[in-house]
């Protein structure tokens, strides 16, 4: 689509030079240089939708329509990958055999685009060429968030010269010998802006260039060149040039009947407004040959409280802290700790949670998983997941998660259930420095099969909180429970981020615990009976509140068993 336009273009300027320079230099040249930067930043996506992958090869578009299954939410990712930069980097640079295919994605694009823009419209006018230029590093300065620079083996929206990232390629081996830019860690935004200077001094070095030359013959033929160039480059087709290795378990995966997800650990996703776990670029390859929906590796402007959602998540957050192993983590411009070891998922309930996100094959990635975290990925998905191996290799184990014993209940229906009468009713109201304060009511009755609990426990992200409960047998013979806890929901900014912490409150008579949460994020509690026997039947619900409650109002917990 670019390409046709730059070429397009290029014989409307040879045909008519003089009258389109004139033109150029009143309106032309700034409305055509936004065209193309919109089109040689986003055409590539869009054009991606329309071709078909090619297994297992570097191509001019990895561009299966790769897909994200997180909490049952499907989403078509296109990825532009760039033919050019990615085969000349990969033979270059035999060693980065995994990253080079995402070697100047965008940034490639717009440097040709401007490079173009430079040769074809404003040769003749170095003012106004430095102006655009100038433009266009502020545009894309100011849309950071939407572009992808940085792809490292633990780093998205941020790169280090200690991961192979594309702006670091040729130099990264000096910066290697620095201690102190080695640990550095640069903005995505301003990595582009570092890009776009370079792309504005090759713009300057290719007028001066293609200025000396003095026959007009070959001022078109270089015209063409870099036109065929840009149009290769952007065509959304499939063009094989490398093969790439792939294991075979994704050939057993791609022949398994059905449609499901494949989660391939180490996982995670990334947006414009931040990034969790850490995933490389292997299991968007490795998608090519299974055609199966992808859990993570969200491409794309994400909102915040989807981002902090999935972080919440009792599934999905022990999975990318598992994949994470990082004390502190950015997430947009709000900081949140994580506990490394918390994994809040009984082993009973654990399946059927991921069964329920379509997750049925977990694909553990030996090469890409670091060591120190190996082992405990490995146990998690045996003894809590339950996952079956059904085929080891070097590189790769791959399990089959088993079959859910009971149907996991679907949330407009939790509250209707009747074995979970769980109700909860806010009747407290205050402001604490700037802090919403909720007393929320937890009521209800314990499962009929639980006849003897011996106490209630009530659980966030692995921190039992100090919520007392008290036990009563009604007269249906069920046992009931009534308990409280504080929630206190707080915004941090014009953004209305949240923060999603615990701590305490004593001496509040029974309750002395409390959740901290915005509008949008939705944490899971995770209510546990003790029973005589030291048996626990753990209850998961979801707390969110009514934003535009003043005084009262009801407090929908949902429960899961």
């Amino acid at each position: 689509m670019s390409g046709w336009a730059l070429l397009v273009l290029w014989f409307l300027i040879s045909r008519r030079p003089r009258a389109f320079a004139t033109l150029a230099k009143r309106v032309a040249t700034p409305i055509a240089t936004a065209v193309l930067v919109v089109l040689a930043g986003f055409a590539p996506a869009l054009g991606s939708m329309l071709s078909k992958p090619f297994e297992g090869h570097l191509s001019a578009r990895l561009s299966n329509d790769f897909y994200m299954s997180l909490n049952a939410m499907h989403l078509i990712v296109p990825q532009h990958q760039s033919l050019l930069w990615g085969h000349l980097v990969k033979k270059v640079f035999p060693q980065f055999t995994n990253l080079s295919i995402e070697v100047f994605q965008y940034p490639g694009v717009v440097l040709i685009a401007l490079v173009l823009i430079s040769v074809f419209y404003i040769r003749k006018v170095r003012g106004l060429s430095l102006w655009l230029a100038c433009c266009a590093v502020f545009l894309l300065a100011m849309l950071g968030d939407v572009f992808t620079v940085g792809v490292g083996p633990e780093q998205f929206n941020y790169f280090t010269p200690r991961n192979d990232t594309f702006f670091m390629l040729p130099i990264w081996p000096l910066f290697k010998r620095i201690p102190v830019v080695d640990a550095v860690r640069v903005s995505a935004r301003f990595g582009i802006i570092l890009v776009m200077c370079g792309a504005v001094a090759a713009s300057l070095v290719a007028d001066f260039l293609l200025s000396r030359l003095r026959r007009a013959s070959l001022r078109t033929g270089v015209g063409l060149a870099l036109c065929a160039v840009c149009f290769v480059d952007l065509l959304p087709g499939q063009l094989p040039m490398t093969s790439l290795h792939v294991p075979k378990v994704f050939e057993m995966i791609r022949d398994m009947p059905g449609d499901f997800t494949v989660l391939e650990f180490p996982t995670g996703f990334f947006t414009g407004s931040g990034f969790v776990g850490t995933s490389g670029m292997r299991d968007m390859i490795d998608q090519t040959v299974h055609h199966k929906r992808l859990m993570g590796h969200a491409i794309g402007k994400i909102p915040r409280a989807v981002l902090l959602r999935r972080f919440t998540d009792p599934v999905v957050g022990t999975l990318l802290r598992l994949s994470e192993k990082i004390v502190l983590r950015r997430v947009g411009l709000h900081q949140i700790s994580i506990c490394n070891d918390r994994i809040f998922l009984d082993s009973l309930w654990a399946p059927q949670f991921l069964r329920e996100y379509g997750v049925r094959v977990i694909v553990v990635n030996k090469k890409e998983t670091p060591a120190e975290v190996l082992p405990e990925i490995e146990k998690y998905v045996e003894a809590i997941l339950h996952g079956t191996i059904f085929d080891s290799s070097e590189e790769t184990d791959a399990y089959l998660i088993p079959e859910p014993k009971a149907k996991p209940i679907p949330a407009d229906a939790l509250l209707a259930d009747s074995r979970s009468q769980i109700e909860g009713l806010c009747y407290r109201y205050s402001f604490v420095e700037n802090f919403s304060m909720h007393w929320v009511t937890i009521s209800g009755s314990v499962r009929d099969d639980v006849q003897d609990a011996k106490s209630i426990e009530l659980w966030y992200e692995g921190v039992r909180l100090p919520v007392d409960f008290k036990l009563t047998r009604g007269q249906d013979g069920r046992l009931r429970f009534t308990g409280g806890v504080f929630v206190k929901k707080r915004s941090v900014g014009p953004w209305g981020l949240c923060s999603l912490d615990y701590g305490e409150i004593v001496n509040v008579g029974e309750v002395n615990g409390f959740v901290t949460m915005d509008r949008e994020a939705t944490p899971y509690l995770n209510l546990k009976v003790r029973t005589n026997s030291g048996e626990t039947v753990p209850h998961f619900f979801r707390l969110s509140l009514d934003p535009n409650d003043v005084g009262r109002g009801e407090v929908h917990l949902r429960l899961h068993w």
